[in-house]
C-alpha cells in the first residue's frame, strides 16, 4: 500500500470532526508527493515537508562511501537538469536536451490520479558524454528524468523548505508529532499489531492514543498553578519619599548559571 494522496481524506476527516479548515500542514516525504500537493492546493493548505528527492540526497550524503558504491553517491540530481518551458524539455549539465518519451497515469488514494511524463537523452549522447558514470547507469539508454503533471509545486515546495522560517516551523514537527510517535513506540510497545483484521488494529490504535492523551492531560494537571503577577507602579504615581523597585521581569537575571 501508499500513502500518496491520502492527504485529502485526512483534510476532509479533520474538518468533519474539528469543524476548522486546516490552513498549514507539516508532513514528512510520504505526504509530499505531487498528489498530496495538487489536493493541498485545491484546500488552499500551505504544506511544508521535505520531498523524497531532498530525503534520498540528504541519506546518500550522510551514507558511508563504503556501503553505497560511488556512482550512486556522485549522481547528478535532478535539481541540475535545467526545464526549459518553451521547449517542453530538459537540458542536462551538458547541454544535452532529453525529450518526452512516455506518459504515465498513476492511481492514487481517494480516486486521484496523476500524469507523469518520462523524459529522456538520446543514447548516443549519453554513451559519448564524460560525465555518464555520474549521470546513469544504463548501458542502452540514456538518463532519464520523470516530471509531474504537478511539478511546478514540488518546485514551490522545495524553494519554500529552503527558506529559515520554513524551517524554523519544521522543527516544531519534530519537538511534538516525532516525540508522541516515539512515546508510542518506545513506551506503548506499538511497533507491530498485534491483532488481525482492521477493527483489531483501530481499537489498538485507539487504546494507544486514548493513554497518550491521558498522561499528557495528568501531566498538565500536576503542573502548580502560576499565581497572576500585580502589576508593577507606574513611576509617576509614587509617593516621593518611596523607592520604586524595579519589575522582576523588566530585570534580567543576573546570577550566575552555575
Amino acid at each position: 500500500s501508499s500513502d500518496n494522496g491520502t492527504s485529502g481524506p485526512m483534510l476532509a476527516r479533520h474538518r468533519r470532526l474539528t469543524g476548522v479548515a486546516l490552513r498549514t500542514l507539516l508532513a514528512d516525504s510520504k505526504y509530499t508527493t505531487p498528489t498530496d500537493l495538487a489536493i493541498c492546493d485545491r484546500a488552499n493548505v500551505t504544506l511544508y515537508g521535505y520531498t523524497q528527492e531532498q530525503v534520498g540526497a540528504s541519506r546518500k550524503a550522510s551514507s558511508s562511501q563504503d556501503r553505497i558504491p560511488q556512482d550512486r553517491i556522485s549522481q547528478i540530481p535532478k535539481s541540475r537538469f535545467v526545464w526549459l518551458e518553451e521547449e517542453g524539455q530538459y537540458q542536462c549539465p551538458e547541454g544535452h536536451r532529453l525529450s518526452c518519451r512516455a506518459i504515465r497515469t498513476n492511481h492514487c488514494a481517494g480516486g486521484e490520479t496523476v500524469r507523469t511524463m518520462i523524459y529522456a537523452c538520446r543514447a548516443s549522447d549519453c554513451q559519448g558524454c564524460p560525465r555518464r558514470a555520474q549521470c546513469t547507469s544504463s548501458g542502452k539508454s540514456g538518463r532519464e528524468i520523470r516530471r509531474s503533471e504537478h511539478e511546478p509545486l514540488v518546485e514551490a515546495l522545495m524553494a519554500r523548505m529552503q527558506t529559515p522560517e520554513a524551517q524554523a516551523l519544521f522543527r516544531r514537527r519534530q519537538e511534538t508529532v516525532e516525540l508522541a510517535i516515539a512515546d508510542v513506540k518506545q513506551h506503548r510497545k506499538l511497533v507491530r499489531f498485534s491483532g488481525h483484521g482492521l477493527t483489531a488494529v483501530r481499537a489498538e490504535v485507539g487504546l494507544s492514543v486514548l493513554a497518550h492523551n491521558a498522561l499528557t492531560l495528568l501531566a498538565a494537571l500536576r503542573e502548580p498553578a502560576q499565581a497572576p503577577r500585580p502589576p508593577p507602579i507606574p513611576r509617576n504615581t509614587a509617593p516621593e519619599n518611596e523607592t520604586i523597585s524595579p519589575d522582576p521581569a523588566e530585570t534580567p537575571d543576573r546570577r550566575s548559571p552555575f
